[in-house]
């Protein structure tokens, strides 16, 4: 990164050339055009567990949860995507900073660190940078501990540190209390909920937040989840679980 410098005792202009680092207090200058920020327990990997409260919880709902590999692999796909169209690219979760990093390997953290392994190599670097690299400041790891839990009033800021419009922010979430905070701060909130039989992020999520960059229209939040109760042959008064019904009070 170059910079110039005014130097009143010369009344002359030098030219000095850093390397670009930054950190949490010292936010990275940014030419994207957009930022997706994306949720990380049932947005970006499945969970299971009683701490857990993603909207199609098997034990909740009989709902079945895909495997890991696969909803992986359309995480990264996202992220691939986004990254391509010039988007910088962001991880918010409310679990504190200090809760990421679990014993074990078992955390969020370790899930996006192994995530990174299987990014484009183009965007690999840039991801491992902005996500992982000092993630207790780094400002593109976005924590409760460092925005606060409403994550639309959390995202105004991360926005604002980036010079990045409100306009131009989209996040991928599975709960619809976060989904409301984000869609009441003016920002669009993609509900990766919205899809029967798909955990994570689909591939109707990713149009959808594609034509949100390139159009401005952002599709309404689905404030509803897909129920695994099928119809039988014999009662048509079970729901059919692709109209989407409430499952988890969330």
């Amino acid at each position: 990164m170059s910079r110039y410098c005014y130097s009143k005792l010369k009344n002359t202009w030098s030219y000095e050339h850093r390397q670009p680092t930054y950190s949490y207090t010292d936010p990275p200058p940014t030419s994207s055009k957009g930022l997706v920020v994306f949720d990380i327990d049932d947005t970006l990997r499945v969970v299971n567990g009683s701490w857990s409260n993603c909207q199609w919880r098997t034990a909740e709902c009989n709902f079945p949860n895909n495997t890991l590999a696969d909803t992986q692999t359309r995480a990264v796909n996202a992220i691939n995507t986004f990254y391509k169209m010039g988007y910088a690219i962001a991880i918010y979760t409310k679990e504190t900073t200090t809760q990421l990093d679990v014993p074990h390997g078992a955390g969020a953290l370790a899930y996006v660190t192994g995530l990174a392994s299987k990014i484009n190599p183009d965007y690999k670097a840039q991801f491992t940078q902005d996500i992982l690299v000092n993630y207790e400041t780094n400002i593109m790891f976005g924590t409760g501990s460092k925005y606060g839990n409403d994550k639309g009033q959390g995202l105004i800021k991360l926005a604002d540190r980036l010079n990045i419009p409100h306009n131009k922010v989209l996040m991928f979430d599975d709960t619809n209390s976060n989904i409301n905070d984000i869609t009441k701060s003016g920002i669009c909130g993609i509900t990766v909920s919205n899809t029967p039989n798909i955990c994570g992020i689909s591939d109707q999520n990713v149009s959808d937040g594609v034509n949100f960059m390139t159009s401005g229209q952002c599709r309404k939040p689905s404030i509803q989840n897909p129920s695994i109760t099928k119809p039988s042959k014999n009662d048509k008064t079970k729901p059919d679980p692709s109209l989407g019904v409430f499952c988890a009070p969330h």
